[in-house]
């Protein structure tokens, strides 16, 4: 087993028997969060999740036929029965997953392990503000939000949600959270600072971008897609505003607010969500869909970064749906031919034939002719000096955010707890985390 992080994750091949299953199949285990996924191997399709808060029991399992094994125990459901390669893996794997269950994993944090510097953004349910780890002087954006709030609004499940996918995007191109905890009233959760502002901006100011520049940022979002498909997540809000730059000019996708999480490649959803220039055909028919939402709204995306506007766009929202179903994509004159091809293909209206429908998901946007050339390793290591880099004083530098939201006074708001239902508290248990992973 690979030891990745002793607070939260631990991955590695084990075989499972689980149930009544009379054959051995080996598995690519993953515990993260309160989590134990399985997958077919590293970077495949999700096989199934074991939610820790159902478990009554985690032990070696000495009993079983093969060895070394260990068991959990699903009550008037299921029991598992995994063998790991060594009696030292057993024991690794039993004690991680009792320190989760426990609590034992989780770091005290709170709010006043912080220092508050700027505000960077605000909505309906909180804001965003710049804040200092007072013990190791790191700099986060940290997300505060109110439970009275989310609960009025039906958002709780999907914000432990947008925490669970927080707390496992360890990836390049993806933000990540660092710590997550709550108060009596707020939740909060601590996040990559990502100085150089959202991607809308910078296409509200230059319009569009070269060829070249649209080459890496797709490339970089297609990495980021085909990471959160492969641990089961449909992101469902690709959109300008939901991408961030760095201080190196590379792009980071957030806002986890709309995904999906515990899906394989063969499972369908029907939630209509998003943003009505990136919905898919499907979605918008009320159809059922999968990953390949994703795809389309990649497709959209390229097209606006080459060319100035979404290719369906139209200020009448039925209006954009009806295109969006049946209107053929107008390219302009100087389009090349490889950019209408993958844009035609990543738009297909038939999902089942869209590129990155297929079981290699983003393996198969990857390899379009495109991206031909491009140097992935170095991509992914950010080895690559990027067209266009935020101008930056500093490491607390917030000029590439909205002074609507930088010249505000930073602070915290209070509420009264005695607003807060006992069955939102409940459903926030366990909130508290703290992601060692995340440390660079």
């Amino acid at each position: 087993m690979e030891e990745k992080n002793q607070q939260i994750i631990y991955q590695g091949w084990a075989t499972k028997l689980g149930g009544f299953i009379k054959s051995w199949r080996r598995r690519w285990f993953v515990l993260s969060g309160m989590d134990l996924s399985y997958y077919k191997g590293p970077g495949r399709s999700l096989c199934g999740v074991i939610h820790l808060m159902e478990v009554t029991e985690v032990a070696p399992f000495p009993e079983c036929k093969k060895q070394p094994a260990f068991k959990i125990i699903i009550p008037n459901v299921r029991t598992y029965q995994i063998v790991t390669d060594t009696a030292d893996e057993v024991e690794l794997w039993v004690h991680a997953i009792e320190d989760v269950r426990s609590g034992r994993a989780y770091h005290n944090v709170s709010v006043d392990d912080f220092q508050i510097l700027k505000v960077l953004g605000k909505g309906s349910y909180g804001k965003v503000q710049l804040v200092k780890h007072k013990e190791t002087g790191r700099v986060y954006a940290m997300k505060s939000l109110s439970k009275r709030v989310l609960a009025e609004n039906n958002l709780v499940r999907r914000t432990v949600s947008e925490r669970d996918v927080l707390l496992q995007a360890n990836h390049p191109f993806l933000v990540s959270a660092k710590y997550t905890f709550q108060t009596n009233t707020k939740i909060f959760l601590v996040m990559d600072y990502v100085p150089g502002g959202e991607l809308f901006s910078r296409l509200r100011i230059e319009h569009k971008f070269s060829i070249e520049r649209v080459r890496y940022y797709g490339a970089m979002l297609l990495l980021a897609i085909g990471h959160l498909h492969s641990i089961g997540v449909i992101h469902r809000d690709l959109k300008p505003e939901n991408i961030l730059l760095d201080q190196d000019g590379y792009i980071k996708l957030t806002d986890f607010g709309l995904v999906r999480t515990k899906m394989s490649i063969n499972e369908r959803t029907t939630t209509f969500c998003g943003t009505p220039e990136y919905i898919s055909p499907e979605m918008v028919q009320g159809l059922e869909y999968g990953f390949e939402v994703d795809w389309w709204a990649l497709g959209i995306l390229i097209y606006e970064m080459l060319y100035g506007i979404p290719p369906f766009y139209d200020t009448n929202a039925n209006a954009m749906y009806r295109a969006i179903i049946r209107d053929p994509i107008q390219f302009p004159a100087d389009a090349t031919q490889e950019a209408k091809d993958l844009i035609s293909r990543l738009l297909d209206r038939n999902p089942n034939k869209r590129l990155g429908s297929g079981e290699s998901d983003f393996e198969e946007v990857k390899s379009h002719p495109f991206f031909g050339g491009l140097k992935w390793k170095e991509l992914m290591k950010k080895t690559i000096d990027m067209e266009w880099k935020p101008p930056l004083k500093d490491f607390i530098d917030v000029s590439q955010f909205d002074k609507e939201f930088t010249e505000e006074e930073p602070n915290l708001s209070y509420e009264d707890p005695r607003l807060v239902a006992s069955d939102v508290q409940r459903q926030l248990k366990g909130f508290t985390f703290f992601n060692d992973s995340v440390i660079n």
